[in-house]
């Protein structure tokens, strides 16, 4: 009797999992609006993707406060915690505290990760927000293909001899980008400019010049400027960057930037599930890697082809793996080309100041690491004591103050050997976390997938880069690549978590 009653029981089912009170809803909606501001606000504003970030974050902890949700499994909790309270420790102990607690800003950004993984409740919402990042990356290259094709102002072809912009130290190619309060971009409408007014006129020139540009200004007659012979043919051009950094200051930070989205861009042409998909994203990818080529920035390019050639070969058959091996050979060989032409100069010059000054913060950087090897000697502190510490490229250079050129090494100097060591467990915990994910997910490819390898080729892209660029002071960088990091964990915690639908985030408030 005992067993029938058995059969005919009704297995209970589960009570679906409380909804959020509707305050909160308005709290989470809030959060995912201000991810979308910082998605789209990376290539073109640093700063408001900042303020965005630490709106979101103290929203979630207000949130946090009051509404006291379930919080989800942070796959690195542990080392984020590990390197924030070392690099915490160390600029406590600087030498220049002000310096590195105000360098403490840029590492705290590693901290979208968690926010991202706490907030991000199903497919939908990573799709958007991966999409809005890589939309906003590619206006930033249209862009920089305007200012290439259209121009940035006029450039100065010709300087005669002994007139009153040569005495005034102008060079060829120095480019006048406004006079007065108007733009100018063709030297037609500059000629123009100059030549109608009375001659006594003094007139305010906006001047730029080299990569990264340099500002100035300049105040002239415009009889002086008729005497320089800027009428006469030949003597002005439309003026172009002389390196692409889209709406940044410099071309580096760009350069990495686009070497991220490249790298997202081929992970979802990769898994797209439809041909035309798989198109758009091919010209987006080929469109991308141009700009790329257009800042002439060498390890940013090296790393990304490195990193998708280690992703082929990661999650590919042997086929494919030799011609991508053959893809990599093409490119390297038709990049030095391209950089033989932009810069004078290939992959490596022995006798390049670049690679001298490198050589020198590396080798002082290994000996101040052996002497501060446990806390460092504090973020930014170098440039008040750079003297005492006895820096040999700073002397050979003295008007290059700049840092180590390596995150390693500034990493080990700064922060400690130990600070080093948890920021390799927290790339190494995020190439495992993404490898194990893509390898277990190989037979469902999608947008999902997509962005799990781009995340993974641009941490391979960014461990690659960090050997020679101090990729970790790079703000408008590491913001991005923390966001797309954290998407890609979300993917992970979603697909484990069984959760792939819906609209809302997930978050459970506590009964």
């Amino acid at each position: 009797m005992h067993t029938d009653l058995q059969q005919h029981q009704t297995p209970a089912t589960p009570l679906p999992p409380p909804r959020p009170a509707k305050q909160s809803l308005w709290f989470d909606r809030a959060i995912l609006f201000l991810f979308l501001i910082i998605a789209l606000s990376i290539p073109f504003s640093t700063k408001l993707a900042v303020h965005a970030f630490r709106a979101a974050a103290l929203l979630w902890l207000v949130r946090l406060v009051i509404y006291r949700p379930k919080l989800r499994a942070q796959p690195l909790a542990l080392p984020i915690f590990v390197f924030l309270v070392l690099t915490a420790i160390s600029s406590t102990l600087s030498y220049e505290p002000a310096q590195s607690w105000s360098r403490m800003r840029t590492v705290s950004l590693l901290l979208l990760v968690p926010l991202l993984v706490q907030m991000l409740g199903c497919m939908k919402q990573v799709r958007v927000l991966a999409g809005a990042l890589l939309f906003a990356t590619l206006l930033s290259v249209v862009y920089t293909a305007w200012q290439y094709s259209f121009g940035i102002g006029v450039a100065l072809e010709h300087i005669k001899t002994g007139s009153a912009l040569d005495r005034a130290g102008l060079l060829p190619g120095d480019v006048i980008t406004k006079v007065g309060d108007r733009r100018i971009y063709s030297p037609s409408s500059l000629r123009e400019r100059f030549e109608h007014g009375p001659l006594d006129e003094v007139l305010n020139l906006k001047m730029r010049r080299g990569a990264p540009p340099e500002w100035y200004d300049l105040r002239i007659d415009r009889a002086e400027l008729l005497e320089a012979g800027l009428t006469a043919p030949g003597a002005l051009g439309r003026g172009h960057p002389v390196r692409a950094q889209g709406f940044f200051n410099h071309y580096v930070p760009f350069s990495e930037l686009l070497m991220l989205a490249a790298a997202l861009t081929f992970g979802l042409a990769w898994q797209a599930r439809t041909g035309a998909a798989r198109n758009l994203l091919i010209l987006a990818f080929v469109a991308i890697c141009a700009g790329l080529l257009a800042t002439a920035t060498r390890a940013p390019l090296a790393s990304l082809a490195l990193a998708c050639t280690a992703v082929v070969w990661l999650f590919s058959r042997w086929k494919v793996r030799l011609i991508s091996l053959a893809v990599l050979v093409l490119v390297v060989a038709a990049a030095s080309l391209w950089f033989q032409h932009a810069r004078g100069k290939g992959w490596y010059q022995k006798n390049d100041d670049g690679s001298a000054y490198r050589e020198l913060m590396w080798r002082d950087g290994a000996r101040l690491a052996r002497q501060h090897p446990w806390f460092g000697v504090g973020m930014d502190s170098i440039y008040r004591h750079w003297q005492e510490w006895d820096i040999h490229a700073y002397r050979r250079f003295p008007h290059l103050k700049s840092h180590f050129h390596s995150a390693y090494v500034q990493t080990a100097v700064e922060a400690g050997v130990p600070a080093l060591l948890a920021w390799l467990w927290i790339l190494a915990s995020v190439i495992v976390l993404l490898v194990r994910y893509a390898g277990r997910f190989a037979a469902k490819p999608g947008m999902e997938r997509g962005v799990v390898i781009g995340a993974l080729a641009s941490t391979l892209a960014l461990c690659i880069n960090s050997i020679v660029h101090y990729t970790s002071g790079d703000a408008e960088f590491m913001l991005a690549f923390w966001f797309l990091g954290g998407l890609a964990i979300s993917v992970v915690t979603i697909s484990e978590s069984g959760r792939t639908g819906g609209t809302e985030p997930t978050a459970q408030v506590q009964q």
